[in-house]
């Protein structure tokens, strides 16, 4: 049974054991996740392989600090370390594993690959021969393990089984086997400083201790993976032994552990030859060499690598550090870097402190002297006249209450090109072109080494400015132009780092005010802009409101510069800016006018809308026509009047002759089609049962037949026609067309000629009969024709040639134009008394719709009555 405390007990532990884990997480687990400071050592150079397509694999400085060694894929090369030139190339024809100098720098060892027995294990390089080959031996295979005692006396080597084999040097005559222990391949040597053991570890994880000179042991200790890398202290006994997950142990000569630390992926290990510091290249993601003190061991600082690096070197002096890349290139970092020839006195055009003789670029705008050539220069030799926008630009711009300083450098052609080359390896070696994981992570080690204390130190040191102070710098730094997606075979793009400086100010500075500088900006320590050219410097400085002040080649023989920087002149007031004043001191009274405008446009709006617009019947053409109810073709298109008959104005008839044509009952054929003529029985009941207006009329085009009619003017029915013409025989049923073959029907009620002259309907001529023999066919007409009964004449018989049609259509266009503007102008159109012939029609605004109803009613049975009546 739980007691009653159980439960706080428990709770109590849950909260004491997640106290305790949140507190493990802000605790590093050893010193290298803590915070590390630069190195101050920055990428100062390449050296070259042996061949362009080679492969550096391993490097080792001299003790005595003077040569350097490479082992490349093809062979050995040595450099002098003070200038960079190559001392010696050595080729092998083998890979070359590992490089180590002697104690006294006279001899160097190279390990090979050695794929056959028969092949050299081991080569010896003396100084003492102008560094020849004096010396080999065979025994062992894929050497990159080899130990030199401090008295150059005895050899060790991995042999081509687990052991180590040991020789007398020179002769290599004698020598010891040390197989006894290692269960797998031995990956690293040492002797300590007095040669009295030997050290070596293995892939299985075991290091053992061996006592020189015998197959016994000293001790031996386990890893739980592979070992990386060994190696003595030489000053003291103590010892390093690193796995290849990472894992660091140091012990003391009797075998105590010092220190272990856990730095993931790290690949090798070096004492500094004063024994003050330990250094471990470690390799996971961005490979950086990091630097231990000895004594305390914690980490004092590191150096980003950025690229490959598969093997490293560190300078007696501790700033100095070489690098096999995996390239062509062995690359090169410093603190300091002098160039060759600095110094030197002579004349000196860039001010870089290389005499032109020497420098071989004259002008500091990163073109080398042979190259340097254009049209634009003075005998075409611009050797001597800089490229202003390719020299180091430093533009100082104060924005508020902030100092902005930012330094661009542009390296030359050759340097971007081994950057350019050695960042290709980092990641995929086997691209062709520079990915963005890869410019990301030289870009950060280029920027990474710089130490930002002394930048920030450098220009407050040296810039002054007039009326107020700086404080609270920030640093920014970028190195990605010309590097992504770039050819790793580029030999011409040029590569370009910048880096930024914040400073806040206690004060704006007032214009006018001046700006000092002490001493030219020199470059600083651990950045790669040490490697491009610093000299001459064009500067800017500018400032919101004021006048730009620059100096285009700024060198270090200028001395101090002062600059004084003045308000820009008021520009004169452009129109827009005077209207804008305008409007913003009368803002009120514009917004009062627009007010009132807009309010009497609407009123005016409002009584142009109230106005009555009435039309006479004299002005409005409108048919009366309604047009059928099913969905017939009845609106066509206008016929041309140019296919009109020709009216002769002498004899007062048409032209042509519809004898020859006309329809017979004797012909024995149907009649022919009748052509349009009055609407039918259902059309006129639909017409006369609706009240007519004017201005619900719409016209409507009608399309005429094209057959000939019936011969004569008389109006009747075709079927009354042919029993007229066959005495009084029947005619076929088929040949009553209805009264849409009509023209005149004296059995019906009334007519419709009175009414087409009240009202405005589009009505089709019939033409007279003619005594010519010929006439035009296939005619299609169409008319506007507007009755007026104050004229006697017949409108039936009216000409309409081309020319009158035209006339017609002229005046027609000038009414609806002057009913348009009548409109408009809002009068209003008084009735005008006319004869009974021709009356007009007003319907006024506020007329009686009642009796404007009975008035047409009236209209309308006067106009039947006519119909009816024809000879009244």
């Amino acid at each position: 049974m739980r007691s009653s405390t159980g439960v706080p007990k428990t709770r109590a532990t849950a909260i004491l054991l997640a106290l305790i884990f949140s507190l493990s997480l802000l605790i590093p687990f050893a010193s290298s996740g803590s915070s590390l400071d630069q190195s101050g050592l920055g990428l100062s150079g390449f050296l070259p392989g042996i061949d362009p397509s080679d492969d550096s694999l391993s490097v080792a400085y001299s003790l005595d600090g003077e040569y350097l060694a490479a082992g490349f894929r093809t062979g050995v090369a040595i450099y002098l370390v003070e200038t960079g030139e190559v001392v010696k190339q050595i080729p092998t024809n083998d890979r070359v594993e590992e490089v180590k100098f002697s104690k006294d720098s006279n001899w160097l060892i190279a390990g090979m690959k050695s794929f056959q027995a028969t092949q050299p294990s081991i080569i010896v390089i003396s100084k003492l021969d102008n560094w020849n080959i004096t010396d080999s031996a065979t025994g062992g295979r894929d050497v990159g393990a080899i130990a030199i005692s401090d008295d150059n006396s005895l050899v060790a080597l991995r042999d081509t089984s687990t052991g180590i084999t040991e020789y007398s040097n020179p002769g290599f005559e004698n020598s010891i086997k040390y197989d006894n222990r290692h269960t797998a391949s031995v990956t690293c040597i040492s002797y300590n400083p007095d040669a009295s053991f030997i050290l070596s570890g293995d892939e299985d994880g075991r290091v053992v201790k061996w006592i020189q000179g015998s197959s016994q042991i000293e001790d031996e200790w386990f890893f739980s993976s592979a070992v990386a890398d060994c190696a003595f202290d030489p000053i003291e006994n103590r010892f390093a032994a690193l796995s290849s997950s990472g894992e660091l142990r140091i012990y003391s000569n009797s075998g105590g552990l010092l220190l272990t630390d856990q730095l993931n992926s790290a690949t090798t290990i070096q004492w500094a030859d004063d024994g003050t510091r330990f250094f471990v290249l470690q390799d996971i993601g961005a490979p950086r060499i990091i630097s231990y003190a000895t004594g305390s061991w914690d980490i004092v600082d590191a150096t980003s690598i950025g690229h490959a690096a598969l093997d490293f070197s560190m300078h007696s002096s501790n700033e100095l550090l070489a690098i096999a890349s995996s390239s062509t290139h062995v690359a090169l970092y410093s603190s300091e870097f002098t160039p060759e020839g600095f110094g030197v006195s002579g004349t000196d055009t860039d001010r870089d402190g290389i005499p032109n003789d020497i420098d071989l670029d004259d002008d500091g705008d990163g073109i080398a002297d042979i190259y340097d050539r254009g049209d634009e220069c003075p005998n075409s030799d611009c050797s001597l006249d800089a490229n202003i926008k390719l020299i180091r630009q430093i533009n100082i711009e104060i924005i508020n209450r902030q100092l902005v300083i930012r330094d661009t450098v542009l390296y030359s052609s050759e340097i971007s090109s081994a950057i350019r080359k050695i960042t290709a390896e980092a990641i995929d070696g086997t691209a062709e072109s520079i990915t963005e994981p890869e410019v990301d992570r030289v870009a950060q080690a280029l920027c990474d080494n710089i130490r930002q204390e002394d930048v920030f130190y450098a220009w407050d040191s040296i810039v002054t400015i007039e009326g107020t102070d700086m404080s609270n710098p920030s640093f920014a730094c970028y190195a990605t132009s010309g590097l992504f997606g770039v050819s790793k075979y580029d030999e011409i793009t040029r590569l370009s780092m910048t880096w930024v400086t914040t400073f806040n100010l206690s004060h704006t500075p007032t214009l006018p005010y001046n700006i000092s500088f002490s001493e030219i900006i020199p470059h600083i320590a651990g950045s790669a802009a040490q490697i491009a050219p610093l000299s001459p410097i064009n500067l800017e400085v500018s400032m919101e409101g004021a006048i730009s002040s620059v100096v285009p080649t700024w060198t270090s023989d200028s001395g101090s510069l002062e600059l004084f920087i003045e308000a820009k002149p008021l520009a004169e007031p452009t129109a827009t800016d005077n209207l804008l004043s305008f409007t913003s001191g009368n803002i009120i009274w514009i917004v009062l006018l627009i007010i009132t405008l807009t309010l009497s446009f609407v009123v005016i709006i409002r009584k142009r809308n109230a106005i009555d617009l009435s039309f006479s019947d004299e002005d409005e053409e409108t048919n009366s026509y309604q047009p059928p109810l099913d969905n017939s073709d009845e609106d066509e298109e206008w016929a041309d009047d140019s296919l009109d008959h020709d009216y002769d104005e002498e004899t007062k008839e048409w032209g042509g002759s519809v004898e020859d044509n006309a329809w017979t009952v004797d012909s024995g054929i149907a009649p022919p089609s009748p052509l349009k003529g009055p609407p039918s029985r259902r059309q006129r009941i639909g017409a006369t049962s609706m009240q007519l207006s004017f201005q619900d009329e719409k016209t409507h085009r009608r399309r005429r037949a094209e057959d000939s009619k019936p011969a004569g003017r008389t109006r009747g029915s075709l079927a009354d026609v042919a029993a007229i013409q066959s005495n009084d025989r029947d005619a076929p049923t088929e040949w009553d067309y209805g009264w849409d073959g009509a023209y005149d029907d004296s059995q019906e009620e009334f007519g419709y000629e009175p009414i087409l002259k009240e009202l405005p309907v589009k009505v089709r001529k019939v033409k007279p009969e003619s005594n010519e023999s010929t006439r035009k066919s296939n005619t299609k007409v169409a008319r506007k024709v507007k009755v007026n009964d104050s004229a006697n004449e017949d409108t039936s018989t009216a000409p309409t040639t081309h020319k009158v049609a035209t006339k017609r259509k002229k005046v027609s266009r000038k009414k609806v134009s002057k009913k348009k503007t009548t409109a408009k102008s809002g009068k209003k159109i008084s009735q005008k008394s006319t004869s009974s012939a021709d009356s007009k029609t007003k319907i006024g605004e506020g007329g009686n719709s009642k009796i404007a109803k009975k008035d047409e009613e009236a209209m309308m049975s006067s106009a039947l009555s006519k119909l009816i009546n024809p000879d009244k």
